[in-house]
């Protein structure tokens, strides 16, 4: 066995060197494609629809009770009514599946804690809360990169400095050369952050800064954030995102100085926030959204805008067109399930005229300004949102474009995984309704 001309490698002896041939993730590369017509004909005779909105989740009505399946490569999780005819129909599911595959399917009825897809789900019934978490793989993370963390009980308040952040930067390209071991360790851990930041929105800012440095780390800057990442993390490794509850929470995010609470209506089931770090005219800005259902949040993005943008307006109108094309994409999913019924979708931005401007659908500005307010006006109008202003001191997701107080940061991270509704890993709990995993 050889390589490929141009690919050969050797040893430190000088002795040439192969790759190691292993088994794929899943078997082989259609094996995934397969796997997924398989399992979509299995579900679509049980008389399941597939959802129109998210490609991995169906729902089905069978003498009157309502069944969504969720599906992550193979596991499955199953929701319906907690009732007998409700464990009837769980019971004929899992069965058709395991006849299906040869009866290898294990399945748990009614558990008050699961795992579905890695994260870690526990129930509050009486409370109508869930909670998800990522608590044992933050865990197992920190005791592979940051094995002196392990046991530590010590409190982190702050993410990152910037003091760390600033001194993240690329050297010239005529200044690099081959990737050290460390250089590669970096890139390897900040791969897993960005997976982390999925979830764990806390790591937003920090994650962001080690990717745009990421062709050529800066070892001593690049390690120091990543310590101060993983101790945060290592800290608050327990918060989850809950979802439902009695949804009074609303009262999180407080000004620095005034301390006045964020005012948004109870009723509010969805709320999108957007908001934009402007850097400068010569600079690539940041923009950010987070989209908040039942007090969690579900969907969140941080992203470097790729142009200069010339004013502070239209970076934040970057960020209200991103997060309002996500919007619709969420707001599609919660009306066919049934869940968002008639109320709107709660939008925050915190830049007066841009606010003004989408409301009163004004004309003005440059092409560019004028094409992409009328885009967004499109799609404002398309949905149910209801813009509103409200100030840079209480913006939820401000800490995602940019360092803040050690208090706000808290606050704005405590709102948007609507902490007050906090449930504890292991509590036990009656199910309703019932999960089938």
């Amino acid at each position: 066995m050889r390589m490929f001309k141009g690919y050969e490698r050797t040893d430190e002896d000088g002795n040439p060197m192969v790759y190691e041939v292993t088994n794929p993730l899943f078997g082989a590369p259609p094996a995934g494609n397969c796997w997924e017509a398989s399992l979509n004909a299995t579900i679509d005779a049980l008389g399941a629809t597939k959802s129109l909105a998210l490609s991995s989740v169906f729902h089905a009505r069978t003498d009157g009770l309502t069944t969504r399946i969720g599906t992550i490569v193979d596991d499955l999780i199953v929701t319906l009514e907690r009732s007998t005819a409700g464990r009837d129909l769980a019971t004929f599911i899992m069965s058709h599946v395991s006849e299906a595959y040869g009866g290898e399917v294990r399945w748990d009825y009614d558990p008050p804690t699961f795992s579905f897809g890695g994260v870690q789900v526990v129930r509050d019934i009486p409370r109508r809360a869930v909670t998800m978490k990522i608590e044992m793989k933050i865990a197992d993370a920190v005791a592979n990169y940051a094995p002196h963390l392990v046991g530590s009980t010590r409190v982190v308040e702050h993410v990152a400095s910037q003091a760390n952040l600033d001194l993240l930067v690329l050297p010239p390209a005529d200044a690099r050369g081959k990737l050290s071991k460390a250089q590669e360790l970096i890139r390897e851990e900040t791969g897993l952050l960005v997976w982390f930041a999925e979830y764990f929105v806390h790591t937003a800012v920090p994650t962001h800064h080690l990717t745009t440095v990421m062709a050529f780390p800066p070892v001593e800057p690049a390690r120091a954030v990543l310590n101060e990442v993983w101790a945060y993390m290592n800290s608050h490794k327990h918060e989850g995102n809950t979802f439902g509850g009695e949804l009074t929470d609303y009262s999180g995010v407080e000004c620095q100085a005034a301390c006045t609470p964020l005012e948004l209506p109870p009723i509010a089931e969805c709320v999108l926030s957007t908001d934009a770090g402007w850097t400068g005219s010569e600079q690539r800005s940041r923009k950010a959204y987070a989209i908040k259902w039942q007090g969690g949040t579900i969907m969140h993005r941080l992203s470097t805008i790729h142009a200069c943008m010339p004013s502070s307006f239209m970076a934040e109108a970057e960020a209200l067109h991103d997060g309002v094309e996500a919007g619709d994409y969420v707001v599609d999913a919660l009306v066919e399930f049934g869940h968002l019924g008639s109320s709107e979708v709660l939008t925050l931005g915190d830049n007066e005229g841009l606010v003004k401007t989408v409301r009163l659908k004004a004309k003005g500005g440059s092409k560019f300004h004028r094409r992409k307010i009328t885009i967004i006006c499109e799609r404002l109008e398309r949905k149910r949102y209801n813009v509103r202003h409200i100030s840079t001191e209480q913006m939820p997701v401000d800490f995602m474009t940019k360092l803040i107080g050690k208090k706000k940061h808290r606050a704005s991270i405590k709102y948007l995984y609507n902490l007050g509704n906090l449930v504890a890993t292991g509590a036990p709990a009656p199910a309703e309704p019932s999960v089938v995993g």
